[in-house]
């Protein structure tokens, strides 16, 4: 007589302890991604917001700011700025130049002449309101440009929300001498701070 063979045994079924303990592990695992991934979207959102809204990082083309700045050197431009004062350095893009090798760049230049005074450039030196320019840092002449499309005539008035912008490389600067006043809607931001370890990795990486 034959043996039925015997039905192998039903596996136990999960307590309620193992199904709490599986719970809380999945629980916890989730927990470990959302810790993960809430600092990267609030970081990013920080960037965003700071380089979107209130910073830009900006280089230096060209000579005209020698020697304060220097060709290649990367800026902190501060862009909630509404008003401007002199010797402010800020960034800008004319909005209709006269001469094709400024238009749609960002040129980096210096605050001379406020809304509302009188710039006039006589024997060498900016006059604002009739008096000079105390000027210690700059070591050139300024002089006027040749006459030409776009070219201010001095002695020059500037309407409300207008600046006067020079480069500190006189002899060597496209500035409003060339193009004429900018306004305050040209303006991207004032430069706050060099980087100019950023300037040196760049040139040497």
């Amino acid at each position: 007589m034959k043996r039925s063979k015997a039905s192998p045994p039903e596996p136990l079924s999960d307590s309620p302890d193992d199904l709490v303990l599986a719970k809380l592990q999945k629980v916890q695992k989730k927990r470990g991604v959302y810790r993960f991934i809430v600092p990267l979207v609030v970081v990013a959102v920080c960037v965003v917001v700071v380089f979107g809204f209130l910073l830009q990082i900006s280089p230096v083309s060209g000579s005209s700011m020698l020697p304060t700045f220097y060709q290649g050197e990367w800026v902190l431009l501060w862009r909630l700025d509404r008003t401007y004062a002199r010797n402010d350095v800020i960034a800008f893009v004319p909005e209709d130049p006269e001469s094709a090798a400024v238009a749609d760049k960002e040129l980096i230049k210096r605050v001379i002449g406020l809304p509302g005074e009188t710039v006039d450039i006589q024997n060498g030196a900016v006059l604002i309101n009739g008096t000079p320019l105390n000027e210690p840092e700059i070591d050139q002449e300024t002089v006027q440009k040749p006459a030409g499309p776009g070219v201010p005539v001095f002695p020059l008035t500037l309407g409300p929300n207008e600046y006067f912008v020079l480069g500190d490389n006189r002899g060597n600067s496209m500035d409003s001498r060339n193009f004429g006043v900018i306004t305050r809607s040209e303006i991207a931001g004032r430069i706050i701070v060099s980087l100019r370890f950023l300037s040196r990795a760049h040139s040497t990486g």
